[in-house]
């Protein structure tokens, strides 16, 4: 049920997130970092499918058809690095299976928000399948403004992944 990164704070509630308008702070058991420099390294590394995401502002992007998520507590440097030393976070997508498989999920809320997470495995034979996945997230704005009569901080996110599985032959 997790669309985005803040999300996570419902299943693990040792972990904190801050979201500030642009950039994403994490930490877990009280241990993070609050720099925003270029120079300055994450104290939690945080990893899609291994790809380990190293700035504040990566962290706002959309995670969805997830497999599971991981939370390791604790210095994780022997298996992530030397950006793990207050734990790590990953995320594993939904991989290419053996048969046709679909699955989706539809989310309606307040401010007309919209949620809809769609995934399909395609078998290509014996050797090889594919896995299409999308999100559509959107929703008007929180924020009214009387003078102008608008509404700001609405959300409009469009997001994909296609996954290619392929067996290798004893040749």
């Amino acid at each position: 049920g997790i669309t985005d990164f803040t999300g996570l704070k419902q299943l693990a509630p040792d972990v904190q997130i801050t979201n500030d308008t642009q950039l994403t702070r994490v930490t877990l058991r009280g241990i993070g970092t609050n720099s925003n420099d270029e120079t300055q390294d994450q104290s939690i590394a945080v990893s899609i499918d291994g790809e380990y995401i190293n700035r504040p502002w990566v962290l706002n992007a959309s995670i969805f058809d997830l497999e599971r998520v991981e939370v390791l507590r604790g210095p994780q440097g022997t298996l992530y690095g030397r950006n793990a030393t207050g734990g790590a976070i990953t995320f594993i997508t939904r991989k290419p299976g053996d048969e046709f498989s679909a699955n989706g999920a539809l989310t309606l809320g307040n401010y007309d928000q919209l949620i809809a997470e769609a995934g399909v495995t395609i078998p290509l034979g014996e050797r090889a399948s594919l896995r299409f996945a999308g999100l559509a997230s959107g929703n008007e704005g929180y924020i009214y403004h009387p003078n102008i009569n608008r509404r700001s901080n609405d959300q409009g996110v469009l997001a994909g992944r296609a996954a290619l599985m392929l067996r290798p032959t004893d040749r």
